[in-house]
């Protein structure tokens, strides 16, 4: 589990991978372009450019001179249609919110001399970006300080890699959130200057990272622990299946001795039969002889009787056909055994 100086040291860890790490190449617009955030050493300056000049680029100049009051950040337009007019309604009251104020804002296209000064270009649309990269296209100078601004998020923008216009779709406070997450992204791998209000918002949202995180390896510890014990119990299972296994088996050996020694004993059987058809020809000049006999044959048939119960008792997985064969088995052998004494009483 992650607590105390361990949960610090994760997120800290965290912290500086994120400052570590470039911004890659982008190669969607042609290698000849592609560009690292490294050629920047230190941006002082940012412009911030939209179609109309209004609300998203006015929203990202408002989040960066709140975050960072020392970097010059201005927004302009890209097209001079939108010359003098105002953030939308919704768009002030969002900001206002925020503590920034659009008021006195009004949309202005760029100039080739906002565009020289700036460390930074920021475009929200691909569209826009390519437009302005192909009006531009001699000047590496410019092309290599142009970046758009969800790139900055990475893979928590998703697929759509555009923050349309506001005015189009009517969803101001779901765009004005997303540059808000896009500015802050952009100082961060950026390495633009902070104010104590914009670090101190940095250390709380990684604290609330920090306690995601760690409730997230507690959920996990406990699964782990319940995991341990279902494999325990999987184990303790696995043992028992293996003991009955072996009991099983045992008793399935058991079986075939048994049927084995029926087979022997029904061929045995049909001997007797033959050798019975002979002896009844004689039973009948013995009978006086069999009255002497019959208590000591009594005597044997009780002793086979207990021998016959205690066979059943030790195949009691057998079928009651089996049953009965056996009950049979044991007539007939008492009354072989009969015939022997008579036969030997006989004299053969």
């Amino acid at each position: 589990m992650i607590q105390g100086s361990s949960s610090g040291f994760v997120t800290l860890t965290l912290f500086v991978d994120a400052h570590k790490a470039s911004i890659e190449k982008n190669q969607e617009f042609g290698n000849d372009v592609a560009l690292r955030s490294t050629e920047i050493q230190r941006v002082n300056s940012v412009l911030f450019l939209c179609l109309a000049g209004t609300d998203r680029s006015a929203a990202a100049m408002g989040w960066l001179r709140k975050l960072s009051p020392v970097t010059v950040t201005e927004a302009a337009a890209l097209s001079p249609h939108f010359s003098g007019a105002r953030p939308s309604t919704e768009m002030e009251r969002l900001a206002q919110e925020k503590g920034i104020a659009l008021q006195n804002h009004r949309a202005k296209k760029y100039s080739m001399e906002q565009v020289g000064k700036a460390d930074l270009i920021v475009f929200f649309e691909v569209a826009d970006l390519i437009d302005f990269r192909e009006e531009h296209r001699d000047r590496r100078d410019i092309l290599k300080k142009t970046r758009l601004l969800l790139d900055y998020l990475g893979e928590s923008a998703g697929h759509n890699r555009a923050l349309a216009d506001p005015h189009s779709y009517g969803n101001h406070q779901k765009c004005f959130k997303m540059i808000e997450t896009g500015v802050r992204a952009m100082i961060e791998k950026e390495r633009i200057y902070q104010s104590d209000e914009g670090m101190l918002d940095i250390l709380t949202n990684m604290k609330q990272d920090m306690k995601v995180l760690v409730a997230s390896n507690q959920n996990l510890e406990k699964r782990l622990q319940t995991t341990r014990k279902e494999a325990s119990k999987v184990q303790k299972l696995q043992s028992e299946i293996k003991s009955h296994a072996m009991v099983v088996a045992k008793l399935v050996e058991d079986n075939e001795n048994i049927q084995g020694r029926l087979v022997e004993t029904e061929r045995n059987n049909s001997q007797l039969h033959v050798k019975l058809d002979l002896s009844r020809k004689e039973v009948c000049t013995w009978k006086s002889k069999m009255k002497e006999t019959e208590a000591l044959l009594n005597s044997k048939e009780k002793d086979c009787k207990d021998h016959v119960d205690e066979i059943r008792r030790l195949n009691k997985k057998l079928t009651s056909c089996i049953d009965r064969l056996k009950t049979e088995i044991c007539s007939r052998k008492a009354l072989e055994t009969r015939v022997e004494e008579l036969l030997h009483h006989s004299g053969y």
